[in-house]
């Protein structure tokens, strides 16, 4: 079993930074670093399973296209 309590772990145990990760210790790093994103919201992490949601409209011939910056509202 591999020890946390490495150099690895002393930087980066705060809601307001990611958890360093140097290539010592993954698997914590790995069960860490879904921790932190959910700290910052629970949607966040379905951005990162999911990808981000594209606001779509129809165009002229009825496709769906991704709406521009300035064609959506606050």
């Amino acid at each position: 079993m591999a020890s946390t309590s490495g150099p690895s772990m002393y930087k980066s145990q705060s809601i307001t930074k990611p958890p360093f990760f140097n290539g010592d210790n993954y698997h914590y790093w790995k069960n860490r670093i879904p921790l932190f994103i959910n700290s910052n919201g629970y949607t966040t992490w379905d951005v990162v399973e999911d990808g981000p949601i594209i606001p779509m409209k129809r165009d002229e011939e009825g496709r769906l296209v991704p709406k521009k910056k300035v064609e959506m509202s606050e």
